[in-house]
């Protein structure tokens, strides 16, 4: 029941989404493509996407297919990012996961970014995408969760960009409003 209402959310972002609106059936093929292909080839494969940026996605990686699919998983805060964000500003990326925005603010837009990702293996994977757009001196990249206060909170590490409270023990530190004391020129924050 949890894989037909997946799968019946998934056909709803494609169909609903703006940038699939001429053409539905394109997406609904990269779709399943993606679908057939991930299962048959079981690599990681390098996908051109906005510009000349592009990321490494592999089975399993919901938030990525979604912008493989779609363009824009989140259309309106990655269309908004990409038209505010200048590259004189600093973007500043609270549970990046493995850089969706950040790849956008600093590979499109050409910002500064400071990415904060508490679970190490996805850091790993954000490391791996920094790389393969070449900004990775244009990043910095922080192995630590941002909240209201000083605090331990457990993860898990195997859910993609559903992860939530489990597995591993993380420490959290400062608040964010320390973080725009100390970034002052930080004008955009994307808070997951």
């Amino acid at each position: 029941m949890n894989y037909l209402k997946s799968l019946a959310n998934i056909f709803k972002l494609i169909y609903f989404h703006p940038l699939t609106k001429k053409h539905r059936w394109l997406a609904f093929c990269r779709f399943v493509k993606w679908q057939i292909g991930s299962r048959l080839i079981q690599k990681k494969i390098i996908v051109p996407w906005v510009e000349d940026s592009k990321f490494v996605i592999e089975r399993g990686e919901t938030g990525l297919s979604g912008n493989l699919y779609t363009g824009f998983m989140e259309f309106e805060d990655m269309v908004f990012l990409l038209h505010a964000l200048q590259s004189s500003h600093k973007f500043i990326d609270i549970g990046a996961n493995i850089g969706a925005y950040t790849i956008l603010a600093s590979k499109v837009v050409k910002a500064p970014s400071l990415a904060f990702e508490p679970v190490p293996d996805t850091v790993n994977r954000l490391r791996d995408q920094l790389y393969l757009n070449g900004i990775e001196d244009r990043v910095e990249v922080k192995n630590i969760g941002i909240g209201n206060k000083n605090d331990f909170l457990h993860f898990t590490n195997n859910s993609d960009t559903t992860n939530s409270e489990v597995v591993y023990s993380f420490k959290f530190i400062f608040s964010v409003f320390l973080i725009l004391f100390i970034n002052r020129q930080a004008k955009a924050i994307k808070w997951n």
